[in-house]
């Protein structure tokens, strides 16, 4: 899930412009020294030094404190369990950026085939833990934090689990990306970032009871994007309810933000490595780029990579359908009828008239297409085209709409 390239604010720049009162605040956190953890290690003797690479456990204990020290997440006169998860946090970042802009700029030079997964929802669990054993790192930053007086099992648990998803999706996502990098293979996830999971659960005396999760409710030590207000609309909610036509636009315009702000970040890179190169043209597209959709809630990226072709990169409908068809591959998780996706028609045009209409040119150049290709179909034509034009509910089938438009289609396990 990527964050925008350009920074947000300094806390202090925030500060400073908000709340000029904070300023002095702010000013001598960043002179003050951390005094006791919770278990009264006298976190003080622990130098503060920057050290992004650290990899002992004394180094790691030092940037872990320089971070504390100045990083302003907190009052500078504790050290608990809270404010040691912000510290560390901040300290293991340090190395995975570094990492990261190397990976980048490897995969930059090298220019192979990438992969692109789209998916609505992704459970990664809990990504402190995660990535210090990534690093490979968990017994250092255990001896480290055991030196700034905090077991790395209490630091873990202030963490909470990213809301990203609600089930067997969202965790083949995060599985599907983990695997990816641990063979080395050049893949980037994209989603939506929501405040809002399906719901906390609390089992009284009465019952079940469901509350809003609020996972963003405290600082998270990874996440420091600055999203702009439409956008935090738009990703309130994971699944927003779909009983009102509200509801239905919602959901809709989550499918469709994700679609083409990946889309478009995604041919940005492409055009950013193949200027560099010189000459191209957009058949080299599908050589470089595969997307994957995650079930069907992306299928709107079809449309769209039609509209970016045509509209905004000058391609004709045959080019840029000849590309859509072989960069698009589709991961289908059901065959149950009722799971399968479907969008009213009168939704769809109301929200997006343009990629309506290019639906109905897909479907209607099908319908042509199969009697002269596949003569044997014809008679299961009406079952099998993307539109269902019921009169009574009009509705666009998005899993039909994947298979006729995608060169690679997969079945999950659970499915065969």
């Amino acid at each position: 899930m990527h964050v925008p390239s350009s920074p947000p604010p300094t806390v202090s720049h925030i500060h400073i412009a908000q709340y000029p009162k904070l300023c002095v605040w702010i000013c001598n956190t960043q002179t003050s020294s951390l005094k006791m953890s919770t278990n009264g290690t006298d976190s003080t003797k622990i130098p503060a030094v920057s050290n992004p690479l650290a990899e002992k456990p004394s180094e790691i204990a030092s940037n872990i404190n320089y971070h504390a020290k100045f990083t302003p997440h907190f009052s500078p006169f504790k050290f608990q369990p809270e404010q040691a998860y912000y510290a560390t946090a901040d300290s293991v970042r340090d190395r995975l950026v570094q990492q990261w802009n190397e990976t980048y700029q490897h995969y930059h030079e090298v220019d192979p085939k990438q992969t692109y997964y789209l998916s609505m929802e992704y459970l990664q669990g809990r990504a402190l833990t995660n990535a210090i054993g990534n690093l490979n790192l968990q017994d250092a930053y255990a001896d480290a934090l055991n030196k700034l007086g905090h077991d790395l099992e209490d630091i873990r648990e202030q963490e909470k689990d990213a809301a990203l998803g609600n089930g067997g999706l969202g965790r083949l996502a995060s599985c599907f990306l983990d695997s990816m990098a641990t063979l080395n293979l050049p893949a980037w996830g994209y989603g939506l970032r929501y405040r809002y999971g399906l719901f906390k659960q609390r089992i009284s005396k009465e019952g079940q009871e469901e509350t809003a999760e609020d996972w963003l409710e405290s600082k998270i030590g990874w996440r420091r994007a600055q999203l702009h207000s439409k956008a935090q609309q738009i990703c309130a909610v994971l699944y927003p309810g779909d009983a009102t036509e509200n509801g239905k636009l919602l959901r809709l315009k989550q499918q469709f933000f994700l679609c083409s702000a990946s889309l478009q970040d995604i041919i940005a890179r492409f055009k950013e490595r193949r200027d560099e190169k010189g000459s191209w043209n957009w058949s080299d597209f599908p050589t470089k780029v595969a997307v994957q959709l995650n079930d069907t809630h992306p299928t709107l990226a079809i449309p769209e990579l039609m509209r970016l072709l045509m509209d905004v990169e000058g391609l004709g409908w045959d080019e840029a359908w000849d590309i859509t068809t072989k960069t698009i591959a589709y991961t289908n998780h059901t065959v149950l009828p009722e799971a399968l996706e479907k969008w009213s028609q009168v939704v769809m045009k109301k929200l997006l008239p343009h990629h309506m209409e290019i639906i109905e040119e897909i479907d209607k150049r099908f319908m042509a297409m199969v009697p002269s290709t596949r003569s044997d179909l014809e008679s299961k034509l009406s079952s099998l085209r993307i539109l269902d034009n019921n009169p009574q509910k009009p509705v666009v089938r998005m899993a039909n709409m994947c298979v006729v438009s995608a060169h690679g289609k997969w079945c999950s396990p659970v499915t065969q």
